[in-house]
């Protein structure tokens, strides 16, 4: 199961859609982990305090 550390060690499970949607009509679809990973940073807001 792909997952983060968020303090205080704990593991959170990744926020992974399976298409995200582009305002002009494309989709983005991750293809391996890594981009799961920034897919699920660049959607998470709550780690940016």
């Amino acid at each position: 199961m792909p997952a983060r550390i968020v303090p205080p060690g704990e593991f959170v499970r990744l926020v992974i859609p399976e298409v995200l949607r582009i305002p002009v009509g494309n989709h983005l679809n991750p293809l391996n982990l890594g981009q799961k990973c920034l897919i699920d940073a660049l959607l998470n807001l709550d780690d940016l305090s």
